[in-house]
């Protein structure tokens, strides 16, 4: 609409067709023109009408089988209707929060007597708690991840791209981290073992190895450009993420304080090039500055707590 008042008064304009408020007009000429608005176009209304509509479309479709946050493993819900009642209160809900299920008891067995707890030592332990990190997930998943390996090795997509979606990739796989052994209170058996700080270590570990091997693949062409600075980007991560993952699961006991945290985060580190959130190294304006120090001194920190959070537990 702007574009067309402005033709109204200098119909030889051959320029681009979007509003241009000062700029490109070094070595033009400056016609000046008057736009007094006039009202919106009905296509316009019915544009931005049908994109909202189209919007909350969406959020329905993906809220109503959304189920991650059910407390149980699998969602009790078994039609659309059941789903739509935790979120709308209507007669069909009404009456089922406040139901009783009937508790089970649990399963007669008889387990073999542990004669030595330590057993295998760490690198038993560490594998085990990698194989918890990394299994069960989608099929897809595993392509994707075999995908981003190929494509950061390879150096065929610019280095924020690749970073970006490297660091999203293993959310869920973070977020379990803590969480997991309250979920399936194993706590009790943990901190009462001969070593309640070796699980802590091994998870850690484990999930370590996985931001390593993600970001690794992601920012390997960073490291060897820069040496030195490179590789404290990646050291930098790879002390944070899990370090923060493994703190807030152990101390809200839930999945979703850091997958709601990280998304900001990493929404706004390294999906859109913020230098002072970009734990990652997506930009390469975080390399050879107190950035990647920072967070990983911010990681040490959580893992520092996490250790006091199992010491206050034994």
């Amino acid at each position: 609409m702007t574009v067309d008042a402005l033709l109204s008064v200098a119909p030889e304009y051959d320029g681009p067709p979007v509003a241009n408020y000062g700029t490109g007009t070094i070595d033009g000429e400056v016609v000046t023109f008057e736009w007094n608005g006039g009202a919106w176009p009905a296509w316009f209304v019915a544009n931005r009408l049908g994109f909202s509509l189209a919007g909350i479309g969406l959020v329905l479709v993906a809220t109503l089988p959304y189920d991650r946050y059910d407390t149980g493993d699998e969602s009790t819900s078994s039609t659309l209707v059941d789903r739509l009642g935790r979120f709308v209160p209507s007669p069909l809900s009404r009456g089922r929060d406040g139901d009783e299920t009937d508790a089970t008891e649990p399963a007669n067995v008889s387990l073999t007597p542990v004669a030595d707890r330590s057993a295998g030592g760490f690198g038993r332990l560490f594998v085990q708690e990698l194989r918890l990190l990394i299994r069960g997930r989608p099929w897809w998943w595993y392509a994707g991840a075999a995908v981003i390996a190929v494509v950061g090795v390879a150096g065929t997509v610019p280095s924020a791209a690749i970073v970006s979606v490297a660091t999203i990739w293993p959310l869920f796989v973070w977020s379990g981290m803590g969480y997991r052994s309250v979920h399936h209170r194993v706590t009790p058996f943990i901190v009462s073992s001969r070593q309640p700080y070796r699980q802590l270590f091994a998870e850690w570990s484990a999930g370590a190895l996985v931001t390593g091997a993600f970001l690794g693949v992601a920012v390997w062409p960073t490291v060897l450009d820069a040496g030195l600075k490179g590789a404290i980007v990646l050291g930098g991560a790879v002390l944070f993420v899990p370090s923060v993952a493994q703190v807030l699961g152990l101390w809200s006991r839930t999945r979703r304080a850091f997958e709601l945290g990280y998304l900001v985060l990493w929404y706004a580190g390294p999906l859109n090039g913020v230098p002072p959130l970009d734990f990652a190294g997506a930009t390469t304006e975080t390399v050879g500055t107190v950035i990647p120090v920072a967070f990983g001194a911010v990681g040490l920190v959580a893992l520092g707590t996490a250790l006091g959070h199992r010491w206050l537990q034994t």
